[in-house]
């Protein structure tokens, strides 16, 4: 297809990002003021009206936003596109900040609401906060919190705390985050927080957040109605609790999946208060409620759907892109400019393009390749970059990009990039493991699978587990998101685990692959080998999310996105060898991945644990990224480590570390030889630092991982764009 006629289908074909904003017509959930506490006549404030009457203002930038948040008058601010911020920006009161289209986004930091009043918040995204994505605290008052999508926060989504009153949170969507809501600071706060904390959360969608839906204390009462729980399973997860006499009105809510609904006491706080009623209940524990709470009623009136309405109702009007849009924008983006290769392997080229313009903000991009008669949509791109995968070595490819609006509009094609990929080199097979994976030892050349077996189709947790445990090759193809009992499955030899789309895989427990833990130190004949782990979502696993042991060997793990486990993420250890990790996405979680089990298990792991590290996203995991013991070499290849507030790679205990062309940005520190116990050696080579990130810590010698594979490094420069684009699932 000519690029021309390409043109006339990106409108719909940008619909990958855009189609929530299509339409005119406000959702039916949209209401114009707030129900509930918000709307409360009370500390002089009567309801919440925000920036109302006040001047109206665009802004697209940090600074802009910063100067409008911070002005003592009425505002209305509309956020076009994404703002990066660090830290908590403080709010004054009245004030109503609400995002363009589905395009208004807040990301790297938060909002906080310090002591003043009558603000409102729609219609954001919320991502990645270094802190709290929302934080209502010290006497805040009138504040409605409505229409937003909020994940993947540091600390809180969104707490109310310090003498807070009057507050609503409707319509949110809360997803990928483990500690979600908080109403009251600490058990110690009553002084501060008695007779207030008044807050109503209504029709939220609670998407798999751990705990904290809220968790609730001092505060009678806090109303929550109409919200749907979904998935919030897990050691120690829980709905809605109370504690330390707080009172806690659950009533009309959906829980589907959820292990323990409701909670009056949490952990070592004093118990609280809950009343519940007219809830429904799916696959759900047994709620708890205890004592009696003053009824809402007595501050405002309401009316509660019927609960089994409620998912539809709130998958349909929760989150961005469901308050409407008044005049309709049909003015297209400029074209993209300056199309460009970063970088390219055998199987993949890096684009980079400069930024369009457009008269309300570009909210993405849709690249193309050109392919005769018809045009190939390859990916969409928030950003001015895209990672092509999939392709073949030593081959010609042409690439034009498409500009489009939160409105639908499409922009004309930008210029057109012809780029050849490089022959693959090494005997890599293009659709198998790079690094020590694909190594010939041990019995094993490379890594292949299920390959030759049958495959299977699995939807629920007993398919799963049985097929991943039966005898043979076997190629299980996981459909949805499975939610399997707390514990760890074991993996046999000769599987591939394979996610359909981009949101299957598992909750709730773990993978194993390797036999039980033994005193042998050598590898026994049937130790587990060839196992291939691909476009999976491990969420809220109770233990490890993957862990690899007792001499399993060739294992590759790949494109996987996983956060919110218990213990590791990803933990190679006792004797473990041959293994690639590849394209993960990890975010969300403390202790990343662990190679060696500890420092004494040198009978086991010495001259094993050969891992290669390769293009993975480390995203504001603190640690073992990876921490090391014993293994050399070690090959850290192409990782892009993001704000890793303690240590990148830290490798000790006589372990040997091979660090090179990675992108450190605001790592403490990138890497060092001695963590919390003996020192091991790195040889540091061709990384990019930027940000806040420290000095390595490196020494000693370590033996070339070019002696066990062949490879090729990216340019560290273009490591970010590159990884960002084409870690995770739904990228092969």
């Amino acid at each position: 297809m000519r690029r021309t006629t390409a043109l006339a289908l990106s409108a719909t074909l940008i619909g990958g990002f855009t189609s929530a904003v299509v339409a005119t017509t406000p959702a039916a959930a949209a209401e114009a003021s707030p129900i509930g506490f918000a709307s409360v006549n009370a500390l002089g404030q009567n309801g919440t009206t925000g920036g109302a009457g006040g001047q109206t203002v665009t802004v697209t930038s940090r600074s802009q936003f910063e100067a409008a948040v911070e002005r003592t008058d009425p505002v209305v601010i509309q956020v076009s596109g994404t703002i990066q911020i660090s830290g908590m920006l403080d709010v004054e009161s009245d004030k109503t900040i609400i995002g363009v289209g589905t395009g208004g986004r807040i990301t790297g930091g938060g909002l906080d609401v310090d002591g003043t009043h009558n603000v409102i918040i729609r219609n954001l995204t919320f991502t990645g906060a270094n802190d709290d994505a929302i934080n209502i605290t010290d006497g805040a008052h009138h504040v409605w919190v409505d229409h937003n999508d909020l994940s993947g926060a540091y600390d809180g989504a969104l707490d109310v705390k310090r003498g807070s009153d009057y507050v609503t949170v409707s319509w949110n969507h809360f997803h990928d985050q483990q500690k979600n809501s908080l109403v009251g600071h600490s058990d110690g706060n009553g002084g501060q927080d008695d007779g207030k904390l008044r807050v109503t959360y209504h029709h939220n969608f609670f998407d798999g957040t751990a705990e904290r839906n809220p968790r609730v204390r001092f505060a009678d009462p806090v109303h929550v109605f109409n919200n749907y729980y979904r998935d919030v399973r897990g050691t120690d997860s829980y709905g809605a609790a109370t504690a330390m006499d707080a009172g806690v009105l659950v009533e009309g809510n959906y829980f589907e999946n959820v292990a323990s609904p409701t909670k009056v006491q949490i952990f070592e706080s004093d118990p609280g208060r809950l009343v519940e009623r007219n809830n429904v209940y799916v696959n759900s524990g047994v709620p708890e409620s205890d004592g009696a709470v003053t009824e809402p009623r007595t501050y405002y009136a309401y009316t509660v759907d019927d609960p089994n309405t409620v998912p539809a109702k709130v998958r349909a009007g929760a989150g961005v892109g469901r308050l409407g849009s008044p005049v309709p924008d049909t003015t297209p983006p400029a074209a993209p400019s300056g199309l460009r290769s970063s970088g390219t392997s055998a199987t993949s080229v890096a684009l980079a393009w400069n930024a369009a313009t457009d008269n309300v903000g570009v909210s993405g991009y849709t690249v193309y390749r050109e392919a005769g008669a018809t045009d190939v949509r390859v990916g969409t791109a928030t950003g001015t970059s895209f990672t092509v995968t999939g392709l073949s070595p030593a081959t010609d490819y042409t690439f034009y990009v498409v500009a489009g609006d939160a409105a639908g509009n499409a922009s004309s094609p930008s210029g057109a990039v012809t780029v050849r990929t490089p022959d693959q080199g090494g005997g890599q097979p293009t659709d198998g493991p790079v690094g020590f994976a694909s190594v010939n030892a041990l019995g094993q050349n490379g890594t292949t699978g299920g390959a030759g077996g049958p495959e299977v189709t699995v939807t629920n947790a007993a398919d799963f587990i049985a097929n991943i445990k039966a005898d043979g090759p076997r190629v299980v193809r996981v459909q949805g998101l499975i939610t399997l009992p707390a514990g760890m499955y074991d993996v046999s030899s000769d599987k591939t685990i394979i996610g359909v789309g981009a949101s299957s895989g598992i909750t709730g427990g773990g993978l194993n692959v390797g036999l039980p833990v033994s005193e042998v130190t050598s590898p026994p004949a049937n130790a587990v080998h060839n196992v291939i782990i691909r476009n999976m979502v491990f969420r809220n696993a109770n233990d490890d999310s993957i862990n690899v042991q007792m001499f399993s060997h060739h294992v590759w793990i790949d494109h996987n996105d996983l956060s919110a486990g218990k213990d590791g993420l990803i933990d190679v250890k006792r004797g473990s060898s041959y293994v690639t990790i590849s394209w993960n996405h990890t975010h969300n979680h403390t202790k990343n991945m662990l190679l060696g089990h500890d420092d004494d298990n040198g009978a086991q792991d010495t001259g094993y644990l050969k891992v290669t590290y390769h293009h993975n996203w480390f995203d504001k995991t603190p640690q073992r990224n990876p921490r090391v013991r014993f293994g050399n070499p070690v090959h850290v290849l192409n990782n892009y480590f993001y704000d890793n507030s303690d240590v990148g790679v830290a490798c000790q205990q006589q372990a040997g570390c091979w660090v090179e062309g990675n992108y450190f940005e605001d790592v403490e520190e990138p890497m060092t030889t001695s963590y919390a116990g003996p020192k091991g050696s790195i040889v540091e080579r061709n990384n990019h630092y930027t940000g806040e990130s420290g000095d390595p810590v490196v020494g000693g010698s370590v033996e070339n991982p070019a002696n066990y594979y062949r490879y090729t490094a990216a340019p560290a420069a273009d490591v970010k764009a590159i990884v960002t684009q084409g870690a995770g699932t739904g990228k092969i």
